[in-house]
């Protein structure tokens, strides 16, 4: 839990594939239609300004998601930090 935070920041796959069964997980549209349900009902309040929302192609990154959202984690959290 990260106290006072003023903005929510979420790295997804667009598609991640997992199993023998070549199962596709959409987790950037599923969030992305969850958030906005969430936003437009107006029924669950969230405590942010705002949400950064970024989805990435797995087969396209090089050293792997993990590092890349260590990455856009920090930049984020310089960015966003007050000064």
């Amino acid at each position: 839990m990260i106290v006072n935070a003023r903005f929510l920041a979420l790295l997804l796959p667009v598609a991640y594939r997992f199993g023998t069964k070549e199962v596709t997980s959409r987790a950037y549209d599923e969030c992305t239609a969850l958030l906005r349900a969430v936003y437009a009902s107006q029924r669950l309040k969230l405590p942010f300004e705002g949400v950064l929302l970024i989805g990435y192609e797995a087969a396209k990154l090089s050293g792997g998601s993990r590092g890349v959202a260590t990455s856009v984690y920090e930049e984020c959290t310089r960015r966003l930090s007050p000064r």
